[in-house]
Formats: structure tokens, C-alpha cells, sequence
């Protein structure tokens, strides 16, 4: 598939199994996904593209230098595809649609980005992002990776019960979240939520929160200490965001937990180059 430009390559049906023994072969997976990395941008070049040294714990292209929302956005806008539609968003709740290029996604992340690291947050800290499933919850994530920073998404739905959970094992710096959240037959009071969940895990102290205000937001809730995120976005001029942050392949991207069905949830965590 083609738009102006920007092509999409596609493996053959016939070769598709044949991509897959290469990849998982011992004698040919090495060369094989070296080959696929040669898309992406690497600020060094690995020393070693699978790391066995500490197996069954294996690391990917470690010694190499590398960015995940570099790759996922400002390589496009460096390609010359800066004007092509990056997110189309569509809310099934308030029927709007917005649709961001990738210049204009590239420099919203960079001006958020900007705004977590002038809380002091650096490479290696921990943020967590319980928010709806709007445009501002991809910013967040890229704004973290673009530092160097280990983001973990909640699900807006969970309760404070279960964000606690997640806030004690993953320890954040900065929690994002937004005002509220729109369901079929509720809404979401997400500022709430956090409060309490700071407090079951034993962290009401925290400072350091980020809220995306909606239209909708509840009333009566004290956020003295919070910062607005769009206006704080608005101090920082267009163009003037934080510059991309190498990372080590095997840097930490984010943290997922799992449901905790069976137990107590477990992060799982996904690096750069990975």
C-alpha cells in the first residue's frame, strides 16, 4: 500500500512461513532480524544483535543506541512524511473525530515531554497513565519513551483497588490521568480514583500528577496540586519540546501488568530494541 510516497512492504503469502523459520532458527535468526532492524534508526549500532551471556534472561541488539517513539514518529517526519495522518481518532460517545499529522503528533509529544522532565523525571524513572482511550493517552506514552522513561498503562476502568496495586509495585515518579472517562452508562471519576489509590498505597504525598481536564469533568474535587495539562502544553511554544533521548536497545519501554487472575498482577516489561 502506498500514500504519497510511503511504502508498505508486505511479505508474500507463499514466503510467509519460510520469514518465520528464519526468524526462529538458531543458524539464521540473528541475520535475519539484523536485516528487518536496518529500517529503523539506531544512534550506534549494536555490538551484538542477541545477547545469551545471561540465558534464559536473553537481550536484544544491546550496545546499540536506539529510540522507540523516535522510530514511530519523528523518522517519519525526517522521511518527508510529516503531513500524512498519523492518528485518526474517533469517539463512539461524543461522535467526534480528530485527526493528528505527523508533524503535529511529533511536536505535541516533544512539548509533553518538556513538561515531564521539568518535574525532574529522567531516564530509567517510572510513570503511570490511567486515562480514556483518547488522543492524549498515546501523547503521554510517546512523551515518556522520548525521555527514556518507563511508562505503565492502567486501564481507565479499574478501580482505585487495582491502580493501587500497580502504583506500589511499579513505583512511579508521575502519574497522568485525566479528569474523567465516558462509558456507555457512567462516567469515569478519574481524579478520585487516584487519591485513593495513592492512599491505599500508602503514597498520598505524591505531587507529581498530570490531569488531561474534559468538559466533563467532576465537581467539588480539589486539585490544588495538580498540574493542567493543557495549560501547561500552552507555556511551551510549538517547536521548543524536548529533543529525542537515545536509549539502549535493551532499555526498558514499558511495563504491562498482567490481569492478576491467578494472583497478584506481574509486570511484564518490553524494551526499545526488543
Amino acid at each position: 500500500m502506498t500514500q504519497r510516497g510511503f511504502v508498505q512492504r508486505t511479505i508474500p503469502q507463499e514466503s510467509y512461513e519460510e520469514h518465520r523459520r528464519l526468524s526462529l532458527d538458531p543458524n539464521t535468526r540473528e541475520a535475519f532480524w539484523a536485516e528487518q532492524m536496518g529500517d529503523l534508526k539506531w544512534f550506534k549500532k549494536w555490538d551484538k544483535v542477541l545477547d545469551s551471556s545471561k540465558a534464559p534472561l536473553y537481550r536484544w541488539f544491546t550496545g546499540g543506541l536506539t529510540n522507540m517513539s523516535y522510530n514511530c514518529i519523528d523518522r517519519h517526519v525526517d522521511l518527508g512524511h510529516g503531513k500524512d495522518k498519523a492518528v485518526i481518532y474517533e469517539s463512539a460517545f461524543t461522535k467526534r473525530t480528530r485527526i493528528i499529522t505527523y508533524e503535529e503528533l511529533q511536536d505535541q509529544v516533544a512539548r509533553l515531554s518538556k513538561i515531564i522532565a521539568n518535574q525532574g523525571l529522567k531516564k530509567g524513572d517510572r510513570v503511570i497513565i490511567y486515562m480514556p482511550m483518547i488522543p492524549e493517552a498515546l501523547i503521554a506514552m510517546h512523551a515518556c519513551a522520548r525521555l527514556g522513561i518507563i511508562h505503565s498503562v492502567v486501564f481507565g476502568g479499574f478501580a482505585p483497588e487495582e491502580l493501587a496495586n500497580r502504583v506500589s509495585h511499579a513505583k512511579p515518579s508521575l502519574i497522568i490521568t485525566a479528569s474523567g472517562g465516558l462509558e456507555p452508562s457512567r462516567t469515569i471519576p478519574y481524579v478520585p480514583n487516584v487519591d485513593r489509590a495513592l492512599q491505599i498505597a500508602g503514597q498520598p504525598e505524591m505531587k507529581r500528577i498530570i490531569v488531561q481536564r474534559r468538559s466533563y469533568r467532576e465537581k467539588n474535587v480539589d486539585t490544588r496540586y495538580y498540574l493542567d495539562y493543557d495549560e501547561e502544553m500552552a507555556k511551551i511554544p510549538k517547536g521548543h519540546g524536548h529533543e529525542v533521548v537515545p536509549v539502549p536497545g535493551d532499555h526498558p519501554w514499558f511495563i504491562l501488568y498482567t490481569s492478576g487472575t491467578t494472583g497478584q498482577p506481574k509486570g511484564i516489561y518490553r524494551s526499545h530494541g526488543g
